[in-house]
């Protein structure tokens, strides 16, 4: 198996497991902020090593978002008080 192969499934595993974690029902806790994206962390390494502190740029994280659907983390349904 090539490298690329590899590469391509291990993207499409993170993308399946994304939807999954998606579509897990979720509550927030007041006074903490909101979950917006779950994030594998090879693929958040990865964007780390390519372009260092993109994880800090608002812009960066929101396109990504905007790019990649899957990983939007699903909106809560209820709230803890």
């Amino acid at each position: 198996m090539g490298w690329g192969r590899k590469m391509v499934l291990k993207e499409s595993e993170m993308k399946d497991a994304a939807r999954l974690e998606a579509m897990t029902p979720r509550k927030t806790v007041d006074g903490l902020g909101q979950l917006v994206g779950i994030i594998d962390q090879e693929l958040y390494l990865r964007w780390h090593l390519q372009e260092q502190g993109c994880w800090n740029d608002r812009n960066f994280k929101r396109k990504f978002l905007m790019d990649n659907p899957e990983f939007k983390a699903a909106r809560p349904e209820r709230k803890y008080i």
